[in-house]
């Protein structure tokens, strides 16, 4: 099965950066990029079902459908299980971390900007190896 790495912030900054980091550390050459929980959204619904599974890198608070929004539709989705979450947001306040945790499709919580990909590695092996 093959993986996508989604990449969805409001900040194109951020955007930029995180993709950039995503190809130097080779864990995907061609990461997709939203501006918002819908576009994002609107994407996986359109995707074959059962083609690939996804690591996406997730902000929290952004226009238009925010990260909170995009996980109570996610597992909604028949895809759900396919779908490995990284919160990555400015925010430093426990409740937030606290709230993304009791996600299921959540694996962790970073800090941004990350510099460190141990944690979207992981995710990536652990995919890897379930198949």
């Amino acid at each position: 099965m093959d993986y996508k790495v989604l990449i969805v912030d409001d900040d194109p900054m951020m955007l930029f950066l995180h993709k950039n980091l995503i190809m130097k550390s080779g864990v995907c050459m061609e990461p997709l990029t939203f501006l918002n929980g819908e576009e994002a959204l609107h994407y996986l619904l359109e995707e074959p079902k059962g083609s690939s599974f996804y690591i996406m890198l997730l902000d929290i608070n952004m226009p238009v459908m925010n990260g909170w929004q995009l996980l109570e539709a996610l597992k909604e989705l028949p895809i759900a299980s396919q779908v490995d979450v990284a919160i990555v947001s400015s925010s430093v306040d426990k409740k937030d971390k606290d709230k993304a945790m009791e996600y299921s499709l959540v694996s962790c919580y970073l800090t941004k900007p990350f510099y460190n990909l141990e944690e979207v590695k992981n995710m990536k092996q652990r995919r890897l190896v379930e198949e």
